[in-house]
């Protein structure tokens, strides 16, 4: 008696992160905590995204043919703090914001003589 032996196809991703505990999304669809290993039914490209708090979102398109596994290594990197001006302690883009004021208030107190008159007659 012949017996076959079962056999079946499998494709698979194996996602780590570093720093490792990142959440990972396979499609859009959150799956678990890095590392995370997924299996897919059939070959597929599948859409990665990796997250964690203080970093940047890590997102690739992956090639997951049969019968394989894929091994992710997603990379995260930090965010970039912004640099706060040392006087006011904004950051420099809020700094720059609040850069129109001081012109503004010239402009008005430059104009104010101009208006007062004018309420006079």
């Amino acid at each position: 008696m012949f017996i076959q032996p079962a056999y079946a196809d499998y494709c698979a991703v194996n996602v780590t992160s570093v720093p490792s505990g990142a959440k990972v999304y396979i499609n859009g669809e959150y799956v678990g905590d890095a590392p995370v290993f997924y299996i897919f039914g059939d070959p597929i490209v599948a859409e990665i995204a990796v997250e964690k708090e203080g970093y940047v979102e890590w997102k690739r398109h992956v090639d997951v043919p049969l019968n394989e596994i894929v091994d992710v290594r997603a990379e995260l990197e930090p965010l970039k703090e912004e640099a706060t001006t040392p006087d006011t302690g904004l950051s420099e883009s809020r700094a720059q914001e609040k850069g129109i004021c001081g012109p503004i208030l010239i402009l008005v107190l430059a104009m104010l003589p101009i208006y007062l008159r004018h309420l006079r007659i």
